[in-house]
């Protein structure tokens, strides 16, 4: 191989050389990036049982995230449209051919594969928080999900080809942003969350969820929300110019994303950005003079109103970083931080904050909670000691679905934080039994979730347990006071299915 290791790769040349050699890809990070994989099977193994008795689901494993379950499998037994997919893609081709060479053998047998794809012929099947398991687009069944996976270990090989991480000269940069409303006393704020997923036709001919979304979100009354807000995630890898497949960022976020929302829209970086090396978001997203340029280019930011802070942060690029223990070293970005002992720029940023009195917002990519919202974790933890307490309301995406949680932190300090899933504005995902008691009612922290059955999707019936869900965004209108008043909408509907006021009383 041409290029050495020693940090004087570039981005471009990673792209032009196809000629990658095994011997490079025998590190410790490929290793761990190996052992993850096998955790997401186990997620899968699991899963296998819950198909053959959906009555008594089974524990979920501990560790490990289904997102990748399939990989190790697909690795060994490649899908014809996968293989056609990496003759494209040269470099991504020649990681996938050193995989087959090194990876661990999959436990996933043809027989039990092909029982999956039989179980789920008539539409899929929903794991615990709604993920779902398909053959279609974006569901997990899908092939290109492994273009995520080969960027990620291309970054663990040639880290020096991630993009720097932006931070202001000084600590308190960048400084807070005054917020206006346009239309009243309220100031409203759109936000969907994992939109970036492009435009494409479903199987049964019906527009694809995130053109939905936009072009309700777009003529409805969101249209006049003050400001807009994506949570972050375009798909597969949030590629920019030099990764494989290129401008992804291009094409599934940023071309269809409203001009007429441009100068008011804010974007948050990612773990599938990250699979990209961040290019496309720095570059393509965060472009000067562009849709997104209200960040001046910086993947976090401050707003005020009255008496609100607004907080958007990246808990995607020091994810591994800040999570990284010696059993699991890498992660692939899926669990959310915003820094580490070592990199602290964001936490040092965040700190200024500590003597602002009323409400605070926090939008991050990634979830502050586990599933049913018993167990807050890193992100958390980071954020409220970097604020010295935990935030008044906080919005995320990563998991598709949509999630109102009655608080996440009830003990000590301050308000307790009443956190908010905003993940479903365009991936599939099915009804998520992980937030509902053995009877079908919500558990007792779960104001509400997604779980209306969307009769567009392919084979969508109201009745057939394997249908998709709807997808869906969110309003809220901050007064002020430091009151606020939350909506959740789902496609196809301008009625809000949840929906809720707060006064500046109840939210101290």
């Amino acid at each position: 191989m041409a290029d050495n290791l020693d940090g004087t790769l570039n981005t471009s040349n990673i792209v032009m050389n196809s000629m990658i050699d095994c011997g490079h890809l025998r590190i410790p990070q490929i290793e761990a990036f190996f052992a993850h994989l096998q955790e997401d099977e186990a997620q899968v193994m699991a899963l296998f049982g819950f198909i053959e008795n959906p009555v008594h689901p089974p524990r979920v494993p501990p560790s490990g995230n289904i997102e990748f379950g399939f990989m190790l499998y697909w690795i060994h037994h490649p899908p014809v449209e996968l293989l056609a997919l990496l003759a494209e893609y040269p470099v991504l081709d020649q990681f996938f051919t050193c995989f087959q060479q090194m990876a661990p053998a999959s436990k996933i047998t043809e027989a039990d594969y092909h029982a999956v794809t039989d179980a789920i012929a008539d539409g899929g099947v929903a794991w615990t928080d709604g993920t779902m398991i398909g053959t279609g687009k974006y569901e997990q069944l899908d092939p290109r999900w492994a273009i995520a996976a080969i960027n990620y270990a291309v970054n663990l090989v040639f880290p020096s080809t991630l993009e720097t991480f932006r931070k202001g000269a000084t600590p308190d940069l960048p400084a807070p942003v005054p917020l206006q409303s346009s239309g009243g006393e309220a100031l409203s704020l759109a936000i969907v969350g994992d939109w970036g997923a492009g435009s494409y036709s479903e199987t049964n001919g019906e527009i694809c969820p995130a053109i939905r979304i936009r072009d309700q979100m777009d003529n409805s009354d969101v249209t006049t929300a003050d400001y807009f807000i994506h949570l972050g995630d375009t798909y597969y890898a949030g590629t920019g110019a030099w990764r494989a497949p290129s401008n992804e960022e291009t094409h599934n976020l940023y071309d269809l994303w409203p001009q007429d929302w441009a100068g008011k829209s804010y974007t948050l970086n990612s773990n599938h950005e990250m699979y990209g090396a961040a290019e496309g978001y720095y570059k393509t997203a965060l472009q000067s003079g562009g849709k997104f340029s209200a960040q001046a280019g910086f993947s976090y930011f401050a707003l005020t109103y009255g008496e609100w802070l607004i907080l958007g942060l990246d808990s995607a690029y020091y994810s591994d970083a800040g999570n990284a223990t010696p059993a699991h070293p890498h992660n692939f970005y899926m669990e959310g931080a915003i820094g580490s002992p070592v990199h602290t720029a964001q936490t040092d940023w965040l700190a200024q904050f500590k003597t602002h009195t009323g409400p605070i917002m926090v939008m991050t990519h990634h979830t502050a909670c586990d599933l049913t919202g018993a167990q807050t974790n890193l992100l958390y933890q980071q954020v409220k000691d970097a604020l010295g307490r935990g935030p008044t309301l906080w919005y995320w995406g990563h998991l598709h679905n949509g999630i109102v949680y009655s608080q996440l932190d009830g003990s000590g300090g301050g308000s307790s934080t009443k956190g908010r899933c905003c993940g479903h504005g365009s991936i599939p995902f099915g009804r998520a039994w992980g937030l509902e008691d053995s009877s079908g009612n919500l558990l007792p922290n779960i104001e509400y979730f997604a779980r209306t059955p969307d009769p567009k999707a392919p084979n969508g019936k109201v009745d057939n347990a394997k249908t998709r869900m709807r997808n869906g965004y969110a309003v809220v209108d901050l007064s002020p006071d430091g009151g606020c008043t939350e909506k959740f909408y789902e496609v196809d509907t301008n009625t809000p299915v949840w929906s809720r006021s707060w006064s500046a009383g109840e939210l101290a």
